[in-house]
């Protein structure tokens, strides 16, 4: 299972038949159940843009085409080829207008996506993945991590930012260096349950960040002090119950 670092549906909320994700690694587009998967490096560019229907150009142009020959000579019933004429002429135009289309450009292969729905929700969700994209290529880490439990992660796998639960009550979000992150998911992981290390790039974050000293750990740790926008999330990694080398590859 590959974390779901954000995630938006191309026609109706919760159709997981028609989606498009954004991994660690990975632009997942699931189309009527068929999944198309990119990796960053693959992808030249992405776009929404309009796209003009073949089909629907074509033979709406060939239609109104022999309906006005047809109304020109008289043949069959006047009204019937005129409204012919309409009919082709309107499915031509559409054609022509066409629709909004994911596109995304590979070096060898263009793939084109059309959209039937929300169109300006994919639009930003497609601008937030090449902002994604863009600060990946330059990163220089500077990285934290925080835990948090796979369910409450998926919860929020719609939204542009993410918050724990418990940022509520205390009124920050708990999070650890890589020095720090063993112990943290040994004392505060429950091995029952299963969950998602988030390395974060501290200095994409749109939230405050103070390092405060921890008496019970003698120590001091990056709390965030709001949400976590998921743009500095660099990496999503299930942990695992192997050793905690593994847990970070």
């Amino acid at each position: 299972m590959i974390p779901i670092l954000q995630k938006c549906y191309l026609k109706k909320q919760g159709d997981e038949q028609n989606k498009i994700e954004i991994t660690h690694a990975h632009l997942i587009i699931t189309l009527k159940g068929n999944i198309n998967q990119y990796h960053y490096d693959q992808i030249s560019s992405i776009n929404v843009t309009p796209k003009k229907l073949i089909i629907p150009l074509i033979l709406g142009g060939i239609g109104a085409s022999l309906s006005m020959l047809a109304l020109s000579i008289g043949w069959y019933n006047y009204q019937i080829n005129l409204m012919c004429v309409f009919i082709f002429f309107g499915w031509s135009y559409y054609g022509f207008i066409g629709r909004d289309a994911i596109v995304i450009q590979e070096k060898d292969n263009q793939s084109i996506f059309l959209i039937q729905s929300h169109p300006d929700i994919i639009k930003e969700f497609v601008n937030q993945f090449n902002e994604r994209k863009w600060k990946i290529s330059r990163l220089k880490p500077e990285l934290i991590y925080h835990v948090v439990e796979i369910e409450q992660w998926q919860n929020q796998s719609t939204s542009y930012e993410y918050a724990p639960e418990s940022m509520i009550s205390e009124g920050f979000i708990h999070a650890s260096t890589q020095e720090q992150l063993e112990e943290s998911i040994q004392l505060y992981t429950d091995p029952v349950k299963k969950y998602i290390v988030l390395a974060i790039h501290s200095p994409w974050l749109l939230s405050p960040l103070k390092w405060e000293y921890s008496n019970r750990r003698q120590s001091s740790f990056p709390h965030i002090y709001g949400k976590i926008n998921k743009s500095a999330i660099i990496k999503a990694t299930i942990l695992q119950s192997e050793a905690f080398e593994d847990k970070l590859s």
